[in-house]
């Protein structure tokens, strides 16, 4: 008796294993995705902390980026960035008109994962500081991702004193690092 093809025992074998791997592979692959898209988040926030600093040395004030953009939090596939023109009154002498991230010299060509904004700190007590919030929903299920930075300008200070407004991170995390607020998110 010449024998032909595989039994049922040996497909049943071999399948199991496929599924024993992709059960495996898969959720380690979507973990992988997630966090390339992170990464993201760390080019930006050196992109505009960069142009914050050298907006500072030429207007001698940061700008005060209060307004999320983009304005809707981006969920699985990117958004556009919106390069909304900086105010014609924004100068040296009015700094709260420098509110957008134009008038630093930031911008994208393209799409973002992340809406951010960046606030500043008044001078009181202490020296002028800004913040760089940033907010995403990486996975489309709501458990967003976020990170936050505040600047160290002022002699001394080891903990931020303000909150950026938009991601999660509490007041009181270390100045100059960007804080991953949901680190075991993904």
């Amino acid at each position: 008796m010449v024998r032909r093809g595989f039994t049922l025992i040996e497909l049943l074998v071999v399948m199991a294993i496929i599924s024993a791997l992709a059960a495996i592979a898969i959720p380690t692959y979507y973990s992988l995705q997630l966090r390339s898209k992170k990464a993201e988040a760390k080019t930006m926030f050196a992109s505009v902390r960069n142009s914050q600093i050298a907006f500072r040395s030429t207007y001698d004030g940061f700008a005060n980026v209060n307004n999320m953009n983009p304005a809707t939090v981006p969920g699985l596939t990117p958004v556009d960035w919106p390069n909304v023109a900086c105010p014609a009154a924004c100068s040296r002498t009015n700094l709260p008109a420098c509110d957008r991230f134009s008038c630093i010299g930031f911008s994208v060509a393209g799409t973002v994962r992340f809406s951010m904004v960046s606030p500043r700190l008044l001078p009181g007590a202490t020296a002028e500081e800004f913040a760089i919030g940033m907010l995403a929903d990486l996975d489309g299920v709501d458990l967003q991702s976020s990170f936050s930075y505040q600047s160290g300008n002022t002699p001394g200070l080891l903990v931020s004193s303000f909150s950026d407004g938009i991601s999660s991170c509490p007041v009181g995390i270390p100045v100059e690092d960007l804080i991953d607020c949901t680190p075991y998110a993904y």
